[in-house]
């Protein structure tokens, strides 16, 4: 894959690719700050046109009305695209038939930059010279959807055995994991969750659709170098 470097100020920058969105709106909640969201569609570009259109604006809305924090809020707006995109428990087949990755970074006046993430898209800061990575991969590792599924009503209607053939099946179906899932430490280091709306793994749905659905982006606060 071939990025490019797009430039947020002079020190920070994101790593996108062709297919990326871009979106950025200056005094959002107060006069000198800015947002900043990076989409990165999953199949189809579905998906992001529909949160682009909306996430600041829901975003500014819980920080001036609601009273939430600039990274409460962004936790929220994820949180609730990430609830609506999930499919009926009553039919498969509506499950979304697109995702997508996002970056989101709110800078305040004083240069106080809070940036939350649902899956892999770099950002990097230059320190000493040299461009550090300061996002994470958030895409992959699951050890707590794993317990949460072990305690779930699910894993108790259905056998372990079926739990992870079922899973192995919608891996392969979407060539997202390499190889058999055949163990619990495999299964627990292999639920592909944190895709906004991701079309596989939200296949079960509804009641349990958030045992495989980590609605919880990574969010991190920093100043600007």
């Amino acid at each position: 894959m071939i990025f490019s470097d797009l430039h947020i100020t002079k020190n920070t920058k994101i790593e996108i690719l062709p297919t990326d969105k871009f979106d950025q709106q200056f005094d959002v909640l107060e006069k000198g700050d800015r947002i900043v969201i990076v989409l990165r569609p999953i199949h189809s570009p579905f998906a992001v046109s529909r949160i682009m259109s909306d996430f600041i604006k829901e975003f500014q809305f819980d920080c001036q009305y609601n009273k939430l924090n600039p990274a409460n809020s962004l936790i929220k707006t994820i949180n609730d695209w990430n609830m609506s995109l999930l499919c009926p428990p009553a039919d498969p087949d509506m499950r979304p038939n697109c995702a997508a990755m996002i970056l989101a970074i709110y800078i305040d006046p004083k240069n106080t930059m809070t940036f939350a993430q649902v899956g892999s898209i770099t950002m990097k800061q230059r320190v000493n010279g040299k461009y550090i990575e300061i996002s994470e991969n958030h895409t992959f590792d699951n050890p707590i959807e794993f317990n949460n599924l072990l305690e779930s009503e699910f894993y108790e209607e259905v056998s372990q055995s079926e739990t992870i053939k079922i899973l192995n099946n919608l891996a392969i179906k979407e060539n997202v994991l390499k190889g058999d899932i055949t163990t619990p430490e495999k299964l627990q280091n292999g639920i592909p969750s944190r895709f906004i709306g991701h079309p596989s793994w939200n296949g079960l749905g509804g009641k349990y659709g958030e045992t495989y659905i980590n609605t919880t982006p990574s969010v991190h606060t920093t100043t600007l170098v």
